[in-house]
């Protein structure tokens, strides 16, 4: 059995010119778009691995974002690592 906690932080590295291709539509963009908003997102969150045996493992993952706008929380389920 572990337990481990991660964090994780993204940032785009180029624009795209969103803004003038959507102008065209209504004011309702707003609601799904905030232009400038180029900041670091950042989340966190806890592990827990249980490892049955040798080739069955689980993997219980909790994790949070910090800003509102990119989400409030998720809970992620695995069985078996990849390699």
């Amino acid at each position: 059995m572990g337990v481990n906690s991660f964090l994780d932080a993204g940032r785009t590295t180029s624009k795209i010119d969103v803004e003038s291709r959507i102008s065209e539509f209504d004011d309702s963009t707003d609601d799904y778009f905030d232009f400038g908003a180029e900041a670091l997102h950042v989340s966190y969150g806890l592990g827990i691995r249980i490892a049955m045996n040798r080739n069955f493992i689980i993997a219980l993952d909790y994790g949070r974002a910090i800003n509102e706008q990119d989400g409030d929380s998720g809970f992620y389920v695995g069985l078996n690592y990849l390699f």
